[in-house]
């Protein structure tokens, strides 16, 4: 990834996203609580009763099933750690800047920590497999069809991922803005295929996926599916990526996914 993420800054295709059709920017309605938070906890001089009222204050203003409020409630029961409290202000805060459309009916943006049951619609996907390619080629490999077929970027990129202890790409995929767009077969290295609808467990993140941030997800992930065993696992766990290198870390976003489908 860092290898193709560098060949991207090189040839100047960080604004590729850019240039491509507007995209509605998305809307987070919360992100007032976490600035309100942020804002006393990034005062030096705020006692510990103003803090403890700011992480009370941003407590209930969530969702009574967020995550970040289960975390905040975990926090008031215990220790006051103002560090981990800011960082769940800046999840809360989190709105992702969108440099590429999404595909036509694609669902919102899941929130930064917090677990989702999404629903997908069909859509098409031009992919190649790890190994296909030189190291690291998998991105300029897929930018190089969509450039030689006249195809829009979109985003997100799709990553499926190995399912071990510590999870790898195996598929990197780019998403066509429709299924009528392009067509379906071989292309070299790339294939084209129409994905069906699915459901999936979505959770949100910050920055770029990584060995850790994976864990956390992932145990968020399997913590929603024991608490709904109506659902099971339906395919491999990926990573949605939203940002190109060009956009600075601290504002790039992405998403864990696993596909489910309700038992039988």
């Amino acid at each position: 990834m860092k290898y193709c993420y560098k060949l991207f800054v090189l040839l100047g295709l960080s604004s590729v996203a850019t240039a491509a059709a507007p995209t509605t920017q998305p809307v987070n309605e919360l992100a007032p609580v976490g600035q309100g938070l942020s804002a006393v906890l990034s005062k030096s001089d705020a006692s510990d009763d103003q803090i403890k009222l700011a992480v009370i204050t941003a407590r209930d203003g969530l969702p009574k099933d967020s995550e970040s409020r289960r975390k905040l409630d975990a926090m008031l029961s215990g220790e006051m750690d103002r560090k981990q409290a800011m960082s769940i202000a800046k999840d809360i805060s989190f709105t992702p800047t969108m440099e590429a459309p999404t595909p036509r009916a694609w669902p919102d943006f899941t929130p930064v920590g917090e677990v989702q049951l999404k629903q997908y619609p069909k859509y098409r996907i031009a992919y190649v497999n790890r190994g296909d390619t030189l190291k690291g080629g998998e991105f300029m490999t897929l930018f190089f069809h969509i450039q030689r077929n006249d195809i829009p970027m979109t985003a997100p990129v799709e990553m499926k991922m190995s399912d071990d202890q510590r999870p790898a790409m195996k598929q990197m995929a780019f998403l066509y803005e429709n299924a009528d767009v392009g067509k379906i077969g071989d292309d070299g290295k790339v294939t084209v295929v129409d994905v069906a609808a699915m459901d999936v467990v979505s959770v949100g993140g910050r920055g770029d996926w990584s060995a850790s941030s994976m864990t956390d997800s992932r145990e968020l992930l399997d913590q929603w599916l024991a608490n709904h065993p109506e659902y099971q696992p339906a395919g491999d766990l990926r990573v949605m990526g939203y940002n190109s290198p060009s956009m600075s870390k601290d504002k790039r976003y992405h998403e864990v996914q696993q596909p489910v489908e309700r038992k039988p």
